[in-house]
Formats: structure tokens, sequence, C-alpha cells
């Protein structure tokens, strides 16, 4: 008998946290916890293609970075349209919302999850600046307690807008 399909995940690199208020957000996980200092974009418009269950779809999301160690937390506002983001938030509130993780291929990662039977909730192609780059969420909730994104790094990510605190 054939071994089942696994994605043998080595880490964890992303955490995404849905927020209300960036600016408020980054301000307060500076002050009171030293993180930061956080790259902040507007995020979405720029991408080739965005999708909501399958469709193609349009959205916007304010996101602000910051590396704690190995980690990248990832804060997200939804700024417009349909996105597991503001679903979150509708639903839930503020808080943690997916695990990400770096893939080599996300279409080859996608098509594991497909096999094991996740379905793609959302998706982004595109938001690099060279118009790579590709990240994905899927419906892992039920058995992970979150979702889980499947992320292909762009080889250079857009420059950020702003950064906060400004002179770190």
């Amino acid at each position: 008998m054939l071994n089942p399909p696994k994605l043998n995940l080595e880490a964890v690199h992303q955490i995404g946290i849905v927020v209300k208020d960036i600016d408020v957000s980054v301000e307060r996980y500076w002050k009171e916890f030293g993180i930061g200092p956080w790259q902040i974009f507007t995020f979405g418009p720029g991408a080739k293609k965005l999708t909501y269950h399958g469709e193609p779809s349009a959205f916007a999301l304010k996101i602000a970075m910051a590396q704690v160690g190995p980690l990248l937390i990832e804060l997200l506002q939804p700024l417009s349209g349909s996105t597991p983001h503001q679903d979150f938030l509708d639903q839930k509130g503020e808080g943690l919302q997916h695990l990400g993780v770096f893939v080599p291929s996300l279409e080859q990662a996608a098509a594991v999850m497909h096999t094991l039977g996740y379905k793609e909730i959302s998706g982004a192609y595109g938001f690099g600046r060279e118009g790579d780059g590709a990240a994905a969420y899927f419906d892992t909730e039920n058995n992970l307690g979150t979702l889980l994104e499947l992320i292909e790094m762009p080889q250079e990510m857009p420059p950020a807008e702003k950064v906060f605190p400004e002179n770190k």
C-alpha cells in the first residue's frame, strides 16, 4: 500500500493576527512588547490574481510585518472585498487567524492539500515586485484549530509604504 500524501512541513514561519486598526495595533505591539519595526503595506490591488472560494475576487488588506526571531508576525486589517480575514473579524473579532508556512511551490503544495481533502478559501498570485509570489489559505480549522496559509515567497516584496517606528 502506498503512503498517503503529506506536506512534510518543516516549520511554521508566520502567524497571522487579524486586527481592526493596523496603526493602533503596531503601536501597541511596539510599546508593550517591543515587537518591531513594522513594515506596512496595502496588499491585494497590485496582485495579478485574487480569489475567494474559487472565484475571481477583488480585495484589499492593510498588512504589517515584523520579524521576531525566526517567526514573522503579520497583522492584517481588512479594507475592502470578501476575505477570510473579514470573515474572521465578523465571527470572532481580533485574534490569531492563521499559521503560515513557506513552500517552494504553491502549486505542488496546494495539490497535496486538495488530495488530503482541504479546500482553498482564498488566494493571491503574483504579489511580488516582479509579479511572482503566491499564497493561499486552506480550511484546516477543524483539524488544526486555525487556517493554514501556504506561501511561495516572491524574489522581492514591493517596498513598504510605511515603517513603524520610523527611526528604528
